[in-house]
């Protein structure tokens, strides 16, 4: 069976998983910020950096770079749904997230989805434009000059 375009290699539940994942990553790092830099990761989730948490192993290299390109995809997104979506990574229960926010937990659990098969799509896009360019360099034995 081959992969078509238009199905799905990244899911909207993968997604979610890596916003857990992300969420767990930023939990485990260490609070505060060092003086002299400046951080552009998103306000709210300074509140969320080592929050409450003894750091047991900090996270590696390669899960700090998967936590940035998560909040790469919440950066597009507006306040609410990124809050929805950490929230729900940190396991809170809906109806916790709706007290905090003034909607109803259907409301935020539509915005929820949306998003994940927004960011779904967008990276199933950007992952079929790389792999039709990545087979046409390999054919024609040419590598991108950056």
């Amino acid at each position: 069976m081959t992969q078509n375009e238009s199905d799905p290699i990244i899911t909207p539940d993968q997604v979610g998983q890596w916003v857990r994942e992300a969420v767990s990553v930023m939990a485990r790092l260490p609070s505060g910020k060092p003086l002299g830099y400046r951080s552009f990761w998103p306000d709210f989730l300074d509140d969320y950096a080592g929050k409450g948490r003894s750091i047991s192993q900090p996270p590696t290299r390669d899960e700090i770079e998967k936590l940035d390109y998560v909040l790469s995809w919440l950066d597009t997104l507006d306040v609410v749904t990124k809050k929805v979506l950490w929230q729900r990574g940190e396991k809170k229960g809906w109806s916790d997230i709706a007290r905090q926010l003034p909607y109803s937990v259907r409301y935020l659990q539509g915005k929820r989805d949306t998003a994940l098969m927004q960011i779904a799509k967008h990276l199933n896009r950007d992952l079929h434009f790389l792999t039709h360019v990545l087979v046409r360099w390999q054919d024609t034995n040419q590598l991108p000059k950056f």
